[in-house]
């Protein structure tokens, strides 16, 4: 029983690697975007399952399209990053939805939040977190590069990132996206 729960987890972890790869897959295409958030949480669950407890709520939202490829290194960076900044033990959590107050932003998108009741970011330093190079961690632990690309990903997709952030209290990512 062991060695077959292991086979299929082997299977699970291979299936979920080549569709966040999407190695045959280079060009933008359609896509279900909670699909790709629950192959990322398969992906970076080594990171999290020790460190925090994750709670999911992918709404009914319309397939989009874009890079899948891309979106995935964006939600890896934002996941691994929340690990990083939970204690001993924590919570994050994925929403997705239907962006609110379509007719102000232009069309319609979707939302995406990814929460975490970690470390936070001081305020002083909210401001530079999308900067090339810039980190708030050791050496050894960030290059300073996962936000500013995660930055130019959303942008290249037309959407937009943004950051809620205190200390000791967490740190809220939305990110918006059009559908096409």
């Amino acid at each position: 029983d062991d060695a077959a729960r292991g086979v299929e987890r082997v299977a699970k972890i291979v299936q979920d690697l080549r569709e966040f790869s999407h190695v045959d897959k280079p060009n933008e295409q359609i896509f279900n975007l909670n699909s790709c958030l629950k192959t990322t949480l398969t992906i970076v669950w080594h990171e999290l399952k020790y460190k925090a407890s994750v709670k999911t709520d992918y709404g009914p939202i319309p397939d989009i399209t874009g890079h899948p490829m891309q979106l995935n290194q964006v939600f890896v960076n934002l996941l691994v990053n929340a690990a990083q900044a939970i204690g001993d033990k924590g919570r994050i959590t994925i929403k997705t939805e239907w962006a609110k107050s379509q007719r102000r932003i232009g069309g319609k998108k979707v939302k995406i939040t990814i929460s975490d009741d970690g470390s936070g970011i001081p305020k002083d330093k909210l401001n530079r977190i999308f900067d090339p190079f810039y980190t708030t961690k050791s050496v050894k632990t960030g290059t300073g590069l996962g936000l500013s690309i995660s930055y130019d990903i959303i942008k290249a997709h037309g959407g937009r990132i943004s950051v809620k952030s205190e200390s000791e209290e967490g740190t809220h990512f939305t990110i918006i996206l059009p559908l096409e």
